[in-house]
């Protein structure tokens, strides 16, 4: 159920940010059915379709927000990300963005509005967790069944993780390592081009 109601929320979300394409739409939802790690999370009993379909709920209602700004829009988007945090801790790492969002999107209005509108905003996207939290407080004696511990990377490992990730999400199968250079080294090229190219016609 969810895994279809998450390629209809992809759908509905390319759809609206990509100038009503449908060929675009098309594209990106079977991209999204045909992707081996979405078909695998969506076939465990686990949170991570739910956190799926309430994030792309709340990026739909984001934009739309920024469209038209008003505030059922407002409440709504804030509700959802809440829901997306208390499904996810992880979901907490969206809250930053989506607030500069909120608060840039009404470049027209006062500066005051601004302040109050991401306020409001912020205050009901954490409360499903602060919520979450005190039940567990009170059922379990703790907040969370979490502790906070820091593992950093190296720079080497970092940056090698990021270009696997990477890879792997363009071309999710296994390449000989010398395919994968050549491929970041091509894109590497094609991008300094492109640089080029914009920085001499000024743009």
């Amino acid at each position: 159920v969810l895994f279809g109601i998450n390629a209809s929320l992809v759908a509905l979300a390319v759809y609206l940010t990509a100038g009503r394409n449908f060929l675009t739409t098309t594209l990106a939802v079977l991209f999204f059915s045909s992707s081996t790690q979405i078909l695998t999370l969506h076939s465990w009993v686990r949170s991570e379709p739910l956190f799926f379909t309430y994030s792309l709920v709340c990026i739909i209602l984001l934009y739309l927000y920024v469209k038209n700004p008003t505030f059922p829009l407002l409440i709504a988007s804030s509700l959802t990300l809440g829901f997306v945090t208390v499904t996810r801790y992880v979901g907490g790492a969206f809250i930053p963005a989506a607030l500069i969002i909120v608060f840039f999107e009404g470049a027209r209005q006062k500066l005051s509005r601004r302040i109050r509108n991401a306020l409001i905003w912020l205050v009901l996207a954490c409360a499903p967790l602060i919520v979450l939290f005190i039940i567990n407080s009170i059922a379990a004696g703790v907040a969370t069944d979490r502790i906070f511990v820091f593992h950093p990377l190296s720079t080497y490992s970092y940056v090698k993780g990021i270009i696997t990730n990477v890879f792997y999400f363009i071309a999710p199968f296994t390449l000989p390592s010398w395919a994968v250079r050549a491929f970041f080294g091509l894109l590497a090229i094609l991008l300094i081009a492109l640089l080029m190219i914009l920085f001499k016609r000024g743009l």
